[in-house]
């Protein structure tokens, strides 16, 4: 059963993250749309191995969870002692950034296949 004394003393902590979930939703949209473009471009192109590379991306991404990308990205990556000692350590330490990664990766294959549908007409 629904209980409302609890909805409305988590309701501060809620509305406290729609700025951060905002900012994240803009973020995975705006890389979205500037790898999925692209990448569908080159899914096009007539050349076998830009082709073959972007059917791979998108097998990879779209065939793996978000969930299990954001582990693997946030967490996996800083097991490797040459990624925590490269210059993209800073990024991958950050979790919102992980997040922006991941899910744009994720979002972008689906942006791609849209704009191939689009482009192909």
């Amino acid at each position: 059963m629904f209980d409302f004394s609890l909805f409305l003393s988590s309701l501060p902590r809620l509305l406290a993250a729609v700025p951060v979930t905002l900012e994240l939703f803009v973020a995975i949209v705006v890389a979205g749309l500037l790898v999925g473009v692209p990448t569908a471009l080159a899914g096009l192109s007539s050349s076998r191995l830009m082709s073959n590379a972007v059917k791979f991306y998108i097998g990879a991404f779209r065939g793996t969870p978000a969930l299990v990308q954001l582990f693997f990205l946030y967490y996996g990556f800083g097991q490797f002692a040459f990624i925590r000692h490269s210059i993209v350590w800073p990024l991958l330490r950050d979790p919102f950034t992980c997040a922006v990664i991941a899910l744009a990766a994720c979002g972008s294959t689906a942006e791609t296949r849209h704009r191939a549908g689009f482009v192909k007409r």
